[in-house]
């Protein structure tokens, strides 16, 4: 403390010591608080990408592999032991029609996002076939995304 008293320019650069310390300290905790908030928006793109079904991960389409989609939504059909009516390609789009009671349209539903393809469901429409409601007749359009050629511009 006497060093101080004799030495009155040392005020000054005590003050400057200190400051530095709680200046640096505060940029070591904003540092770690950075690198926290980094992991977890790495960790919230992993679960979001966890989450997403197999059509939102699916890449775009080649045209050439639209039959094997038809194949597939006639075998999911089946497989849910509904009634499929018809199925009408569209450009970018498939027309579904299918039919029969509520839980074999529901079981077909369910199953439509784990599909590995890019699929959506555009639009539907359910209609009741009987007053009871024991049947049903769904119309769905399916999305599509397809994958297209892109023309590269030349400056």
């Amino acid at each position: 403390m006497n060093a101080l008293l004799k030495r009155p320019w040392l005020w000054p650069l005590l003050a400057l010591v200190l400051a530095g310390g709680w200046v640096g300290r505060g940029y070591l905790e904003w540092h770690r608080l950075l690198a926290r908030e980094n992991a977890l928006v790495e960790e919230i793109g992993r679960l979001k990408a966890a989450l997403a079904t197999p059509s939102e991960k699916a890449k775009p389409l080649p045209p050439e592999r639209l039959p094997e989609l038809y194949k597939a939504l006639l075998r999911l059909a089946e497989k849910s032991g509904a009634e499929l009516r018809s199925l009408a390609p569209g450009a970018g789009t498939v027309d579904l029609a299918l039919r029969g009671p509520f839980e074999k349209l529901y079981a077909f539903l369910v199953r439509l996002p784990d599909l590995p393809y890019p699929i959506w469901v555009e639009q539907y429409q359910l209609t009741p076939e009987t007053p009871k409601a024991t049947r049903l007749d769904l119309d769905l359009t399916l999305g599509i995304r397809l994958k297209t050629e892109e023309n590269p511009t030349n400056p």
